[in-house]
């Protein structure tokens, strides 16, 4: 594997380069380890630069992940004291003789067995009509531009709240995108629906983006407050 040696809040650290097939270089931050994402074919300088570029991220995600001492962010082995998070807010996990899992307060209660799959069903419950919701409530929008209407779905991704396939047909979003503010969830709803009319990131899909959603920007930094996908 490829990596890199960068200095990150005064120490030499070693960044692991992973190759996939994607459009531009990302970073991503787990479990206290930055690693760069990168397409095929982007040179290892070029790779190099961004990360330096992106120092200052990097060391502000790092200290809130030190924060996060506690948080179960991929929902595995679900037990009394955990923290997660739902739509912006911190819940910490109760777990007792309950039917079934439910929401009250700051806390969340689960029967203690089977909690992991017992919340799965909570949770995609409560994400999935609030996707639905916000899909369906925007897509009209861009019917005007003769786009045809995809289908909804929810994945699990390491390093992307969504993605837009125009080919198949289909809208992901990722099974995490629940943690987040409800404003920064539409946000990315529409931030998806917008690449049915434009692929890339260039000037005419943040232009249509800023037409549809002038508040993009806002709700965007929401959702960089969720920092770890799964």
């Amino acid at each position: 594997m490829e990596t890199l040696t960068v200095t990150i809040n005064g120490e030499r650290t070693t960044v692991p380069v992973i190759r996939k097939k994607r459009r531009c270089v990302a970073l991503m931050i787990r479990g206290g380890e930055v690693i760069a994402l990168a397409p095929f074919g982007v040179t290892l300088s070029h790779v190099l630069k961004f990360v330096l570029s992106k120092t200052g991220w990097i060391e502000k995600h790092l200290a809130k992940e030190k924060a996060r001492s506690g948080f179960n962010d991929d929902h595995k082995g679900l037990k009394r004291g955990d923290k997660i998070r739902m739509l912006g807010k911190t819940y910490s996990v109760v777990t007792g003789e309950f039917v079934r899992p439910y929401a009250a307060g700051e806390e969340v209660f689960l029967p203690e067995k089977k909690a992991d799959e017992a919340f799965a069903d909570f949770w995609l419950g409560r994400a999935l009509p609030l996707y639905e919701y916000y899909f369906e409530r925007y897509f009209p929008q861009f019917e005007r531009y003769g786009a045809k209407k995809p289908a909804l779905k929810v994945k699990k991704y390491k390093a992307a709240w969504g993605k837009c396939d125009k080919t198949e047909g289909f809208i992901y979003l990722n099974y995490f995108l629940y943690k987040a503010d409800e404003r920064a969830v539409a946000y990315v709803v529409m931030h998806e629906l917008c690449h049915l009319i434009h692929s890339g990131h260039q000037k005419p899909f943040h232009t249509l983006l800023n037409k549809l959603m002038p508040d993009y920007k806002e709700r965007k930094k929401l959702l960089d407050k969720e920092t770890t996908f799964s």
